[in-house]
């Protein structure tokens, strides 16, 4: 009895270790990343990139290529992506409305589904049924959700007068644009207008009259204009000291920019890049008046609007430099299970596989509203880790602005990119403009047709290369020729007599272009020399903070590559920030 008890027990023991063992197989099986053999991967390579290449004809040898290749292909999981850029291809194909349709019948969830869709419905013969309808929703945007903090929205308050006060504040802003100053100050001064604006809308729209007044170098005027705001707005208004102080700056009257920054300063409520840069310059105005005791003062007060220019230029002035956490959390067997249990998951993983991580993101943002925003840290982890830098930044801001939630190693990615080749190879600047420029979208296009990463237009590109082909925008899609043909173009703005290698001048040349900030150079007095100040002078609001977001971004970037921020240290210490060619051999 003992003895069959005995090997009983071990058959049992036996038993349960080859269920426990095939158990954990299985769950390595399923946790398995990588879903394509090393053939696959290739062949998949191969089409994405010659797809991606000019194809004059349906005609042409390559689609016989590429469908012998396709052929070739044991997982098909990625089929319906290459069938996407052949139907979307700009000049090699010319889909049939039976293609588009049996494309969307299967692939509706797809994120090439909403062009397909609209391209299907115009190709539709008449008689025939329609295509299918894309399924799900996508989320747009990038993590640039910038606030428009010196112009906020109209009205401030709530009276019978809403929609008068309204379309005041379009009338002044417009006449702001077109440098018609004294109509703004008439309108603001007549009886109408002051019985439909509240004090602190009047106060606000007189504000920016006095910023504007400041920016075409009348600055009596500004400073008039700052008084009574600051009087309407019961010493409340930040822009109206903001402006004063500056007007007062440039005047060289640094009693009056003392009164003007210190009362910024000590403001509890504002825009917080304004009022880091009210204690900034009261430092800046303490020194220059020789109270130094009170320098650093108005310094540590400044850093307490953490990541904001002058917070920035306040630590360079102490020395002062951040250990910032850029840590993201680990990613869990549950998250790569729940990935691969959706169709586009597992077409995500696919993607990174074959290195087509634009793709990839786009995917995740199509499936992103099946996670709910607790588990975003976790999709923001795999989207750094998995080179999707413009997915992780989107997701942070998300989280930043709606959920107060701050990751700084979603919000500041680090992209795989290749720098050996590259003219300019200071990852930090690379990043920063990329940032500020694209959100790092690859695909990107703004208003003025600049395009990719680095937002260059095809008229710079073609100046910058010598090479009419550059004027297509296929090219500079591509993120390596965008990356070099951007650095290109910022090695020659550096070079230019106008800039001698100061990056804030070249930052400026790049947003605005060369030529504008050229003829405002011409302009600058001799108190604008200040490298700070400079800044600060320029006409288009949108260059001025291009360079202040820029440069922020420069310095959590360095210290998140474990550099020295060098650049801003000399700004801070009113230094020309010159760029360093050394670190490019």
């Amino acid at each position: 009895m003992n003895f069959h008890y005995k090997y009983l027990k071990w058959f049992l023991i036996l038993l349960l270790s080859i269920f426990v063992r095939s158990s954990y197989s299985l769950a390595e099986n399923d946790l398995k990343i990588n879903l394509l053999n090393e053939n696959d991967v290739k062949i998949y390579k191969e089409v994405f990139k010659l797809q991606s290449k000019e194809i004059k004809s349906r005609n042409s040898k390559v689609w016989k290529k590429i469908e012998k290749l396709k052929k070739q292909i044991d997982n098909k999981i990625l089929l319906g992506s290459l069938n996407a850029d052949k139907y979307l291809h700009p000049t090699g194909w010319r889909s049939s409305y039976k293609e588009l349709k049996d494309w969307l019948n299967e692939y509706h969830d797809h994120p090439d589904a909403y062009k397909i869709h609209r391209i299907a419905l115009r190709r539709k013969p008449i008689k025939s049924k329609s295509p299918k309808k894309p399924s799900g929703n996508f989320l747009n945007g990038y993590g640039n959700i910038s606030k428009d903090l010196i112009k906020p929205t109209f009205p401030l308050a709530k009276s019978k007068y809403k929609r008068d006060s309204f379309i005041i504040s379009i009338k002044v802003r417009r006449a702001i644009r077109r440098k018609n100053l004294d109509y703004v100050e008439n309108l603001l001064s007549s009886i109408k207008t002051k019985q439909k604006l509240t004090s602190q809308e009047l106060a606000q729209l007189r504000a920016e009259l006095a910023h504007a007044y400041f920016i075409f170098k009348k600055d009596e005027k500004s400073l008039r204009q700052a008084r009574i705001a600051i009087s309407l707005s019961g010493h409340k208004n930040a822009l109206a000291f903001w402006s004063g102080g500056l007007a007062a700056w440039r005047s060289e009257n640094l009693g009056l920019s003392k009164w003007f920054f210190n009362n910024l300063s000590n403001l509890e409520d504002g825009p917080e890049s304004i009022l880091s840069a009210g204690s900034f310059w009261s430092a800046k105005v303490a020194y220059h008046m020789g109270e130094y005791k009170n320098v650093n003062k108005h310094l540590y007060k400044s850093i307490k609007h953490d990541r904001t220019f002058y917070s920035t230029l306040s630590k360079a002035a102490l020395g002062y430099q951040d250990n910032y956490d850029f840590k993201l959390e680990n990613i869990s067997k549950q998250f790569i299970l729940k990935l691969k249990s959706l169709k586009a998951g597992k077409r995500i993983l696919a993607l990174i596989q074959v290195s087509e991580y634009h793709k990839a993101s786009r995917e995740f943002r199509k499936i992103i509203f099946n996670f709910n925003e607790k588990e975003y840290p976790e999709i923001i982890s795999f989207a750094s880790k998995n080179n999707m830098p413009g997915f992780a930044f989107r997701l942070s801001a998300i989280l930043r602005n709606d959920h107060n939630k701050i990751l700084l190693g979603g919000l500041y990615p680090v992209p795989d990119w290749n720098f050996k080749s590259l003219p300019i190879k200071d990852k930090s600047l690379l990043f920063s403009i990329s940032r500020q420029e694209s959100g790092f979208n690859p695909r990107a296009k703004s208003y003025a047709n600049a395009l990719g990463l680095m937002q260059v237009l095809p008229s710079t590109a073609s100046f910058v290369m010598k090479n009419k082909a550059y004027r297509k925008k296929e090219m500079l899609y591509d993120e390596e020729q965008n990356l070099y043909v951007a650095s290109k173009y910022i090695k020659f703005l550096l070079n230019l007599d106008i800039i001698k290698n100061d990056v804030s001048k070249m930052l400026a040349s790049y947003n605005a272009g060369p030529g504008n900030f050229s003829k405002w150079s011409k302009n600058f007095y001799k108190t604008e020399i200040d490298p700070i100040f400079m800044i600060e002078t320029l006409p288009a609001r949108q260059t001025r903070n291009y360079i202040k977001l820029v440069l922020t971004n420069l310095w959590i970037y360095k210290i998140r590559l474990n550099e020295k921020p060098n650049l801003l240290f000399k700004l801070a210490s009113g230094s020309i920030p010159k760029y360093e060619f050394k670190n490019d051999r």
